[in-house]
Formats: structure tokens, C-alpha cells, sequence
């Protein structure tokens, strides 16, 4: 993909619902955020529009009280599923966010290397002050994190943040994001359900297998949002019900051993390394 100059989060703000206030928005917006998106992730793995919003209307109705005012402080009227494909729409003009997306790791390596695996910003050294962040969506999560933790900045670099940060928490959760081979999925030819093409009218094309993950399974089954949540709550409702049954005949109770508890740990654990430890810098800031 082609490379435009680096951006800045100002440069590609274009957010209609944020304002010019600049009070302050705490750390753990960023850490609740994407615990109650990884939490609810591992049953959905549909990432076009429909996928995309699915997982935010879901983060969002397991949000704390203060993540919430903090949310609708930055977005004003907009929902996180109002935003959760926001950060794909800006990738034709803004062609440096495009990798933003994904990481090339490839098939046959044992794990992420960061040297190998997230290309530097054009132009910027290895190891120089400016190669802090690179284009690579584990990079740019992190990125996005410190940005709307940082009070220093307005409320609309900030929105955009959270706008990122919802999207490529999604995306990185799509197994085919995170493969070098065959431009993660797109260069593998499939058949869905005995068809070759996958679209219809003028956006139809030959089906990839990546193109089938974002989309086509999950639009094949026609249903409305309120239709999958139903069934995506009833499923994530019964794997908890399943993992507390098996810990407790195990006599074994462990508060961290679930996914979502060893995530928000986690999150809370890169929280508070950067964040003064003190119960007020939570959730200061309110009127």
C-alpha cells in the first residue's frame, strides 16, 4: 500500500461529534474499554460493518458508570457501534492508517517480532526518538490507548483515540489480521456456499478467504443487529455459566483464571505503570 507523509491524530480528526471542551478524560477509559471489547470478541469473528458493530454494541453495554459518562463526554451523541468502523473510512485518504490494521506475522514464526513483523515510520530510523510508535495495529493500539489517556490533549484528538482504538481492538481480534501469508487471506480463492463471488451488483468480486471472514459468514445468516446480540449474549452467558461449573468441580475458584478477568488484569497492570497510583487519578475530572 502506499504511503502518505506521518500524521498526526489532529490531522485526520474530522470528528463530527467532538467538541473543543478539554476536560479531563481518565486512564481507564482506554483499559475498560478494551476489556469489555476483548471480553466479548472471542464469540464474534465477523469484521466488516456488521461484525465491527456488533462488538462495540456489546463492549458498550458492559462499560462502568464512569467509562460510559466518559464515552459520551467525548462522542456526544454517537454510540461506540455509531463509530466502531470510523477508523476504515479514513484509510483512502489517509493511506499511513492502512497498516494501522494489521500485522504481517508470518505463518511459520513462533510469535510477534516487532523488528520483523511492524514496519517503521517512512523516513524514521530503528532505535531513534520518533521510532517509538510504528505502523502496525499492536503498536497503534497502544498508541491510541496513550493518546485518550492523555489529558493534555483536546477533547477532539482524543475522540479520535477512542474512535481507533474500538476499531483496531476489533480488528486485531480477526486471526487473518495478524498473517503475513498470502496478504493475510486476501490471496487465498475460496467458494461460499457453492458460489465463487462475493458481493453483489458493483461490489462483486471473487471470494478470499479473508473478504469471507470480515463478511460473507456473517452476512450470509441475514440477521439484524438486535437478532445476532441476542444470540451472541446467549452464547457468551453459557461459556461462562460452562467455565464457573468446571472450576468449581475442579475446587479450584480463581478469580483470574477466565479470558476477560486475565484480560482486565492485565489492562489494569499497564493502567497504573502509567498512571499515578493514587484512587483519584481514576476518576478525577467530573462535574
Amino acid at each position: 500500500m502506499a504511503r502518505a507523509r506521518p500524521v498526526s491524530l489532529s490531522a485526520v480528526a474530522a470528528a463530527p461529534h467532538a467538541a473543543n471542551a478539554s476536560w479531563p478524560v481518565t486512564r481507564s477509559v482506554a483499559a475498560l474499554l478494551a476489556v469489555a471489547i476483548v471480553a466479548s470478541s472471542s464469540s464474534l469473528a465477523a469484521w466488516g460493518p456488521q461484525g465491527h458493530r456488533l462488538v462495540a454494541r456489546i463492549a458498550e453495554a458492559r462499560l462502568t458508570p464512569v467509562a460510559r459518562q466518559n464515552v459520551r463526554w467525548l462522542l456526544d451523541t454517537a454510540s461506540l457501534a455509531d463509530i466502531a468502523s470510523w477508523a476504515d473510512a479514513q484509510v483512502d485518504e489517509l493511506r499511513q492508517t492502512g497498516p494501522w490494521h494489521y500485522v504481517n506475522i508470518p505463518n511459520a514464526a513462533a510469535g510477534y517480532d516487532r523488528d520483523r513483523d511492524c514496519p517503521r515510520q517512512p523516513g524514521v530510523s530503528s532505535g531513534s526518538r520518533a521510532d517509538r510508535w510504528r505502523d502496525c495495529i499492536v503498536d497503534r493500539i497502544l498508541y491510541s490507548e496513550e493518546q485518550l489517556a492523555d489529558v493534555a490533549l483536546d477533547r477532539v484528538d482524543r475522540a479520535v483515540a477512542l474512535k481507533f482504538l474500538v476499531h483496531l481492538v476489533d480488528d486485531i481480534h480477526q486471526p487473518l489480521h495478524a498473517l503475513a501469508d498470502e496478504r493475510g487471506g486476501n490471496g487465498i480463492p475460496v467458494t461460499l456456499f457453492g458460489s465463487a463471488t462475493c458481493g453483489e451488483g458493483s461490489r462483486a468480486a471473487p471470494c478470499n478467504l479473508d473478504g469471507i471472514w470480515d463478511s460473507g459468514l456473517i452476512g450470509r445468516r441475514r440477521l439484524s443487529d438486535e437478532r445476532y446480540l441476542a444470540s451472541l449474549d446467549g452464547l457468551v452467558q453459557r461459556r461462562r455459566r460452562k467455565a464457573r461449573r468446571g472450576r468449581r468441580r475442579s475446587g479450584r475458584v480463581n478469580h483470574t483464571t477466565s479470558p476477560e478477568r486475565r484480560c482486565c488484569v492485565r489492562m489494569l497492570m499497564s493502567a497504573r505503570r502509567t498512571t499515578p497510583a493514587t484512587s483519584a487519578s481514576w476518576t478525577r475530572g467530573w462535574r
